[in-house]
């Protein structure tokens, strides 16, 4: 831990001061978890400091709310996995979200054997040297506000190598108007679906698969906090489908779909996608039995822009209640 110039340790408790220096001994575990209360006080209280953590033998870090931090560098060359969630806004207990800036953290990685990175909330600034990520194989990016496209820029330039990359659709609602930045190695998309996607899912969808050239699969889910009021009725949503012009999606040879009750938005990017997809081998859909007869008759009334698509029908593993 660094302080400024001005500000004296000789201020805090003892606990504080305890608590400070053994959460920094870090020589001789391989797994930190920085998101207990008392971490998260700690955070408040510390507006001047850096957070400086480095080891030899670090693996898995996991860090919450370090917003009261002017700063948090990892510094650490057999870390594996990175999970950090910044400040999260409005919901935020740990800062003053009308004084806040976008830039007020600086987050710099420097971890060359880094596997798996999460990053959840508004981007920080990013520092990270040249071989920071590009041994990454998964990531996942939920939960992005971009008060500053060039912070958010930043993110996504530093994880373009991923193999295994997870977002939610209002990251890539936001994606959608930065800068075309490529993700080249991406084999495997995972898309939590949220509310409202639907109404410009060919726009935004299209132009994020623009950036990918070498993807394989392509999973989609609706997010935990997914809800919508009108219950599935097929016949409006092929109605939908059949009179919507989409554009042409290249390349995309698998689709998975998982969902826990079906709607009409839900329906709606099924039909988009089978309709759309021109090299698409394989869909497969998971969710309730109790819709199986609709979507069977749904995807039969639909055409399909693949001449060699195949559908696979699949209720989930699990009990669930009836529908």
């Amino acid at each position: 831990m660094k302080a400024k110039s001005r500000i004296s340790l000789n201020n805090f408790s003892d606990a504080v001061l305890h608590h400070i220096f053994s959460f920094l001994e870090v020589k001789d575990i391989a797994r930190l978890k920085a998101v207990s209360r008392r971490f998260q006080t700690l955070c408040v209280s510390t507006k001047q400091l850096d957070l400086i953590i480095r080891s030899s033998c670090l693996e898995d870090l996991t860090l919450k709310r370090c917003c009261g931090f002017k700063s948090v560098r990892i510094i650490t060359d057999k870390l594996r996995t990175l999970s950090y969630t910044n400040c999260t806004g409005r919901f935020c207990d740990n800062c003053d979200f009308e004084l806040k800036k976008d830039d007020e953290i600086v987050v710099e990685v420097s971890a060359p054997n880094l596997q798996s990175f999460m990053w959840e909330g508004p981007p920080a600034r990013l520092c990270y040297d040249k071989v920071a990520f590009k041994s990454l194989h998964m990531a996942t990016i939920t939960g992005i506000v971009f008060h500053n496209l060039n912070l958010g820029e930043q993110l996504f330039e530093a994880i373009r190598w991923v193999e295994i990359l997870s977002l939610d659709t209002l990251v890539l609602q936001y994606l959608y108007g930065m800068p075309l930045i490529s993700f080249g190695d991406v084999r495997h998309l995972e898309i939590q679906v949220g509310r409202g996607f639907f109404y410009n899912v060919d726009d935004v969808l299209t132009n994020f698969l623009k950036r990918i050239s070498n993807l394989d699969i392509l999973a989609l889910a609706p997010d935990d906090y997914y809800e919508e009021p009108d219950p599935f009725d097929f016949k409006d949503a092929l109605m939908e489908c059949k009179k919507t012009k989409w554009k042409k999606i290249k390349g995309l040879k698998k689709v998975k779909f998982t969902t826990g009750s079906m709607y009409f938005s839900m329906a709606f990017l099924i039909g988009m996608l089978k309709k759309s997809c021109v090299d698409m081998e394989e869909m497969t859909l998971i969710y309730p039995s109790c819709y199986h007869k609709s979507i069977e008759r749904y995807l039969d009334c639909l055409e399909s822009g693949s001449s060699s698509l195949s559908i696979n029908l699949s209720p989930p593993n699990r009990k669930r209640k009836r529908c």
